[in-house]
């Protein structure tokens, strides 16, 4: 059992939140340039009429469809990830559009499942993932934006232990 265990914590990939925005945006990016879109940048789409909330949209597809793109995170909260494709179908219809997902190889099935209910067997695809565990993998895949996982690796989270109440903290005086 301990066999096990350790060799699941030295594959486990432990990332930063600045790390795991970055291999979003490079998803995003890979996903626009796979289809002809544009990166929607999360642009959020809000009509009072529609039930349900606003929907934040990745993708721009070339014909104006909605594409939502995810990776195996999606699989740990199923109920959020269905509430987002059902809202992202909603808004789909009202502009009278498509609303369409993309997850990376790995995804659980559960995952694909539940997009294909909700958006239809056309409108979920796979992807390869951006990130390779060999060196350089992201590099040689996406050259001109390799430099943002490596830049969020290097940003350390601020540290305030005894800096409260100095000229400059963002933290008040004790």
């Amino acid at each position: 059992m301990r066999a096990v265990v350790r060799t699941l914590i030295k594959s486990a990939v432990v990332r930063t939140p600045a790390e795991i925005q970055a291999l979003g945006a490079l998803r995003e990016q890979q996903v626009a340039r796979h289809v002809g879109g544009v990166v929607a940048h999360d642009y959020k789409l809000s009509i009072p009429s529609i039930k349900g909330g606003a929907v934040k949209v990745d993708v721009l597809g070339p014909r104006g469809e909605f594409i939502g793109v995810g990776g195996p995170a999606k699989g740990r909260h199923l109920d959020k990830t269905i509430s987002y494709l059902t809202q992202l179908r909603r808004y789909a219809e009202y502009y009278n559009t498509q609303a369409q997902a993309y997850f990376v190889r790995g995804t659980e099935r559960k995952v694909l499942d539940a997009a294909r209910r909700v958006l239809g067997d056309s409108n979920v695809h796979l992807m390869p993932d951006v990130v390779s565990r060999a060196p350089g993998a992201l590099h040689r895949l996406w050259p001109e934006t390799a430099w943002t996982l490596a830049a969020a690796r290097a940003i350390q989270p601020p540290t305030h232990g005894g800096t409260a109440g100095r000229r400059g903290s963002p933290l008040p005086a004790r």
